[in-house]
């Protein structure tokens, strides 16, 4: 009956690469500005040296178990509101926090003049891409889309 099992069937692989998003996809403390030391989060436990990574008081935390190869257990925690957020700059924040739109003046070459609410909108209307228009209102590029752009709030 023992000799009926091998070794591969008494092991469970685990695929690091899924329960990491699975984990952290939902942590916004990866894309926090206090992360690294400015909260109880990471704050360092004077007697192991290492992070606490303990919930913020305030903060939606739901306790995760996280089970690795040879018996090894940890637990950390999956955090989706917290207080003392603070988003980074950068396309890390872009999962959490959209800008809000930023309306946008299109003058075409025979000088009619069209008013966007946003860069979403004027590319769709258009069919200019969106990155060259971003570049055309920030002085890049001099057209889009056969436009020439402004942000509506720039003098």
């Amino acid at each position: 009956m023992a000799a009926d099992i091998v070794l591969s069937d008494c092991i469970v692989p685990i695929d690091h690469d899924y329960q990491a998003t699975r984990i952290y996809g939902a942590n916004i403390c990866i894309d926090c500005k206090n992360a690294c030391g400015d909260c109880e989060w990471s704050e360092i436990d004077p007697i192991t040296k290492h992070p606490r990574f303990a919930p913020v008081p305030g903060c939606t935390a739901t306790p995760v178990l996280l089970a690795y190869r040879h018996g090894k257990e940890a637990t950390t925690y999956r955090i989706t509101a917290c207080p003392k957020f603070k988003p980074m700059r950068g396309n890390a924040t872009k999962r959490h926090f959209a800008a809000p739109p930023r309306p946008v003046i299109g003058t075409d070459v025979r000088g009619e003049v069209r008013e966007f609410a946003s860069i979403g909108e004027a590319a769709r209307a258009t069919g200019a891409r969106e990155p060259n228009i971003i570049a055309a209102c920030n002085g890049k590029i001099k057209t889009a889309g056969g436009y020439k752009w402004r942000y509506a709030d720039a003098k």
